[in-house]
This record gives C-alpha cells, structure tokens and sequence, in this order.
C-alpha cells in the first residue's frame, strides 16, 4: 500500500469500527496505519484499545511498544516488549526493538543480549545487525563494529544507516579516504539526505576545508533543521573560527534536541567562558556534571572559572576532584598549583608542579612555574635551571626569558641579564614588565638615556610602576 492511500485506509478502518466497536482487527490495522504515518499516539491508543478488549491479542503489546519507543517512553516500551517476548520467545523482531529502546536508555549490555538474540532468530535482518554496531561502538568493542555494519550492506548493499554508520566508524579511526569513498556513493543514492551533507561536511572539516564544511552543515539543515547532530557540529565550526556567539547558539539547537547530553552543556559552557560569559559557563557546567558526575573536564574548567573569579574554595575543591577523577593527568595538579601559591602553601605548590612534570616532562611551562616558585625561595640555581629547560623546550618563551633575565639581574650578572631582556623584549615588543627591567639595569649601568627611555616605553605600555622610577632618575 502506498503511505497516500494510509489515510483512506484509517477511515475505512474508523467506519468499521463506529459499526462494530468491538472490532480488535480494525483498531490493530488502523494502529499500523497511523504509525506508518508517524501518528505514533493515535497508534498507541489503538493498540491500548484491543488490549482492553482483549489480553491475549498480544501482538498490540508489540505494536503499542514500538510506538511507546518512537514517542520516548522508554519504560512503558520495555514493559511491553517484555510481555511480547514473554508470550512469543522467538520473534526477532521483538528482540530488536527492546535492543534499541535499551539502548537508548544506555543499557548497553542488555541492548547487546537482545540484538543478539534477535540475529540468532533471524539472520538476515541489516537493522540488527546495524543496531548491534552502534551499542557495540558505545561498549568500545569496535573490532567487531566493522563487521557488522558490512554484514548489513552485504544483506542489501544500499542499506543508509550502516553506510552512515560505516563511515562513522572511519572517521573516528581517521581514514578519511574510506569515510569519502562511502560519502561519494552516499551523496548519489540519497541526495536529499542531510546526514550525508553533515558526513560530507565532516570530512571537509578533517581535511581543513573549513569553508566547505561550513556550506555543507549548512545544506544539511536546509534539508533538516531537526537533523540535530549537525547543529552540534556547526557549533563545533563556530568555535574553531572563535565565533563563540554562533557557537553558543547553534549548540543551544542542538540542546533543544537533547536536553540530557551533557556533553552539549559542556562545549556551550566553554564557548561561554570564552566570551567572559562566566556565570552562564557555570550554569551550563554544572547542567554537565548534575547530567554526568563523573565527566572531569567539566571540573576542571569550572575550578578555572572559579580561579578567575577569585573564589579560591570552590576552584581547589574542582582541582581536587578533576585529580581524583583524572589522577594521571598533567592538568589538575598544574591548576591547584595556583591556589597553592594563592595560600602561600609552597610545599603543597611544590608537590603539586613536581608531579605535573613527572607525567609530562615536556612541557616548557611546567618549568616555568617551578622556577617561578624556586625565585620566590630565592634558589636562584634551580630558578635559572627551570627556566632555562623551559627556554629549550619553547625557544620563544618571552616570559622565561624575562624571569631568567631577572635571576640574573639579582645575581648582578648585567650583561647575561640584558641578552635574556633583549630576547624577552624582541619576542614580546609590548612586554612592559621587560622593559622596565631593563631599564633599571641600564640606570645601574650609568646609562641614564638608554634606561629612562626603557622606563618611559614601560610606562607608555601601561606599566603603573615606572611612574616612580621615572620621577627619581629621569627628571
């Protein structure tokens, strides 16, 4: 029948029935009928109503689920799929949709029982074996993820979600090509499609076209505005370009979809944060971990966020999860290092930057904030040394230049001092700090010119301390 003539179908059904209101076969069919047309409740009701006359008419309990499972009653679904399967232990087909409704209520091992359940009772089904791929992604399992989605296109070749799938699957392993080759076949058989374009897109995206990417999202919510990945991904765009009022609005979209991803309030947080927008970042971050208590990004940008809000407490105690949660991550123990120093607690901010270098030895600020902490104890030789490594790791480290310049200046080694100020300076040209430390040394020099017009430069920059050098030595 074709989904035109449903209609006339559900009428002829609905006088059948106003006939014979009793009529079990006229409310099954006339259920069907509305959900082919996606009339998912008026089918429910249908299916509801031949239970009421009926019990043991137990294909409504599959029907009446199905339906419960495309409206987001998952629970009221599994409790009908569960009486199905009871009364009817071998219907694939009944085993396929409590795989999907229990995935998407993210019973992943339950889901996966049932899918294979299903591909026993019947092998030949490509959405089973589609469906077991995607809980098979969730469950990290993907050595056989492959494998099913190419059983499915062997089942029927032109079969969309396990192509959309398959191409999936290669970009996360970043094989771009193959992810194209599929697009490429995709683009031709389903053109109007907007999961193609959000794929081609995608794949621009990887390959650095971000012109392209953004014109295919584009398409992609022309055909489907409500094809909601795509307003995730436009968003992801957005902020790659640092247009974080787009971002946040296209994952505000995305939200409006799937109020429950975490994942979504996370990302809008960060484009918040990044407009300065930091009590709506909070709102957004703490929406994550209210959504996922354990998902320790979302910790760690908030105990940021506190920090620059000078809310010492609340930051250290974000550290101090994030480290509970991501132990063997650099990250935490280099944020708590700041509240360490804010206390004034060095031992602690020793620990803590000592631990960070363990578990990344290459990274050049790490050095740079150990020799921050050694200057402050006025160990001058492991300040010059932590500097210095982070110089190597980052040769156009301004800042390390600076502080190892100052080391030097105390150590009274000028003209060591003034090539590492010279560095900092050529580096950085509006380094204020940088020029007021060299013109103090050129005032220690006896270079009265070259110092006050070091210090006037200072002050020109914004440096609100070079007024009263300026006073005592350049007028």
């Amino acid at each position: 029948m074709d989904k035109k003539d449903f209609p006339t179908a559900i009428e002829f059904y609905s006088k059948a029935i106003s006939k014979y209101e009793n009529f079990e076969d006229a409310y099954i069919n006339r259920g069907i009928c509305n959900m082919l047309l996606d009339s998912m409740q008026k089918g429910e009701n249908d299916f509801s109503k031949v239970l009421s006359l009926n019990h043991a008419k137990n294909i409504a309990y599959l029907e009446r689920g199905i339906c419960r499972l495309f409206q987001k009653n998952y629970t009221g679904a599994i409790s009908d799929f569960d009486i199905y399967i009871q009364l009817n232990p071998d219907t694939a087909r009944a085993y396929y949709f409590r795989s999907k409704t229990k995935a998407l209520m993210k019973d992943y091992s339950g889901a996966l029982a049932d899918a294979n359940k299903s591909i026993q009772l019947d092998p030949t089904n490509p959405d089973a074996y589609t469906i077991r791929a995607g809980i098979r992604t969730e469950l990290d399992n993907n050595a056989d993820v492959e494998s099913d989605y190419n059983k499915a296109l062997a089942l029927d070749s032109n079969y969309m979600e396990a192509m959309e799938g398959l191409a999936r699957l290669y970009l996360m392993r970043m094989d771009i090509e193959a992810a194209f080759e599929i697009q490429k076949r995709a683009i031709l058989l389903y053109p109007d499609f907007a999961w193609v374009y959000n794929l081609r897109g995608l794949i621009s995206g990887m390959n650095g076209d971000s012109t392209g990417a953004h014109s295919d999202f584009n398409k992609a919510l022309q055909l489907d505005s409500g094809y909601y990945e795509t307003w995730m991904n436009l968003g992801h765009y957005y902020a790659a370009q640092g247009q974080f009022a787009d971002a946040i609005q296209a994952y505000s979209k995305y939200i409006e979809h799937e109020p429950l991803n975490s994942k979504a309030y996370y990302v809008r947080g960060i484009a918040k944060s990044m407009m300065g927008e930091n009590a709506q970042a909070l709102t957004d971050l703490n929406k994550t971990i209210e959504l996922e208590p354990g998902f320790a990004p979302a910790y760690l940008n908030r105990a940021h966020i506190y920090y620059s809000r000078y809310d010492y407490p609340h930051s250290l105690d974000n550290y101090n999860t994030f480290i509970r949660l991501e132990p063997d991550l650099p990250d935490g123990y280099l944020g708590r290092f700041h509240v360490y120093m804010v206390y004034r607690n060095n031992n602690a901010a020793l620990e803590d930057i000592t631990k960070a270098l363990k578990l990344d030895p290459l990274n050049p600020k790490s050095y740079y904030l150990r020799g921050l902490l050694n200057s402050y104890e006025n160990n001058y030789q492991e300040a010059m040394a932590d500097f210095s490594k982070a110089i190597e790791l980052m040769p156009d480290y301004a800042e390390a230049y600076f502080m190892r310049g100052c080391m030097l200046v105390d150590l009274k080694k000028y003209q060591a001092a003034m090539a590492d100020l010279n560095k900092a300076i050529a580096l950085d040209p509006e380094y204020y700090d940088a020029y007021h430390k060299r013109g103090t040394v050129y005032l220690l020099q006896g270079k009265k010119t070259e110092g006050c017009e070091d210090l006037y430069k200072a002050k020109d920059l914004g440096d609100p301390f070079a007024d009263g050098l300026i006073r005592e030595n350049c007028q």
